[in-house]
């Protein structure tokens, strides 16, 4: 993980927002780092909350749950309170903001004591363009063990580079997990050979875990290495509870900044049982696929939202306006869209909004440029 400069939180007034803001606080104090807070406001609510207590005074007060969360530099905090959808306002305050990480809460536990993620957290890790950090209920502040488990993919080794640096820093145990899933576990039901053949199956799958781990030259006395057998995500999450492991993290497969997040069948199950927190990592090597087909689907929902706006389908057209968006967040021109779109609805304030991030935007892009020749 690269040094963060900007931390993205969303937050709530509830217990599941108070253990994202600890962890986010954390990471900003041991990396110097800026924290921005979303809190969004349910559009029905918006005019209500907007009156009583009022924006100004609802930013004040969030202000005051960071301070609460022993945060030593307030003062290096944005609070920024928008209408609308929770997870669209945390990925497109992420963007606007160049963050290097969103927090978010996971939820409440069940009835059975065990946690789920919930449909905000789940939009937000399925469209991040940065990893997302998952914080479980009464979640530590600093993980003191984290598992990575990984399957020799270039995600599992981007996830295995980001754990190892996140054990130094917190002084954390690093268990590195490989699942070996032997032919009777992908067959079930079906008569399998003997065990000669199921070990020649098996053979190859450790070599080349082997292999993986030699090619990081990491020190062995950094980790401990543990292979188990079974069907993944059965065993990562019984180790990580039976370990009482306090932080998982994982690869994804992912176009970072080019689309939106897919989550690899694993990766997927696992946060959806959400053992304890997780951080999802994206492989970088990933992000050229399928480019052709992004740029596409970008110019089909430009055309789209300019004849909506065009033909006075404002509403429409911002919807269209968010479709590219998803795709690529950086997206100046569409930010620009959003803007019209949000004028042609009277909606001046939200039109502001989405001008500033487009300017902030093409401000970066003209810098990266420059940096680059």
């Amino acid at each position: 993980m690269k040094p963060l400069d900007t931390i993205v939180a969303g937050t709530v007034f509830g217990p599941r927002s108070d253990a994202a803001v600890r962890i986010a606080t954390t990471l900003a104090e041991a990396f110097r780092s800026k924290t921005v807070l979303v809190h969004a406001v349910h559009e029905q609510a918006y005019s209500v909350i907007a009156e009583h207590p009022g924006i100004p005074e609802l930013e004040r007060r969030l202000r005051e749950r960071h301070a609460q969360s022993g945060n030593v530099n307030a003062a290096d905090v944005e609070v920024v309170v928008v209408r609308g959808s929770a997870a669209r306002a945390i990925v497109e305050t992420a963007a606007t903001r160049f963050a290097d990480l969103i927090v978010v809460g996971a939820g409440t536990p069940t009835d059975s004591g065990e946690s789920r993620i919930g449909s905000t957290t789940s939009r937000v890790v399925r469209n991040s363009p940065v990893p997302v950090w998952i914080v479980a209920p009464n979640a530590a502040a600093k993980p003191s063990k984290i598992l990575c488990p990984v399957d020799t993919s270039e995600a599992s080794r981007r996830a295995l580079k980001n754990a190892h640096f996140l054990s130094q820093v917190f002084e954390a145990d690093l268990t590195v997990l490989h699942v070996l899933e032997p032919l009777s576990t992908l067959y079930a039901g079906i008569d399998m050979p003997d065990d000669a053949v199921e070990m020649g199956f098996l053979s190859p799958q450790k070599q080349r875990f082997e292999e993986f781990l030699g090619d990081l030259g990491f020190r062995d006395e950094s980790w401990s290495v543990t292979t188990l057998r079974g069907k993944p995500h059965e065993q990562i999450i019984a180790h990580a509870r039976e370990s009482s492991t306090d932080l998982i993290v994982m690869g994804t497969v992912g176009r970072a900044g080019v689309a939106r997040l897919l989550l690899g069948s694993v990766t997927e199950k696992v946060t959806r049982q959400l053992p304890c927190s997780i951080l999802t990592v994206k492989a970088k090597e990933l992000v050229s696929l399928r480019v052709e087909s992004d740029l596409e689907s970008i110019d089909k929902c430009l055309l789209g939202g300019r004849q909506l706006l065009e033909a006075g389908e404002a509403a429409k057209a911002l919807r269209e306006f968010d479709r590219c968006l998803s795709i690529s967040p950086t997206l100046v021109v569409a930010w620009n869209g959003k803007a019209q779109a949000y004028e042609h609805l009277g909606e001046n304030a939200r039109a502001a909004q989405s001008r500033e991030n487009a300017e902030r935007i093409a401000a970066w892009l003209r810098e990266t440029d420059s940096n680059s020749t």
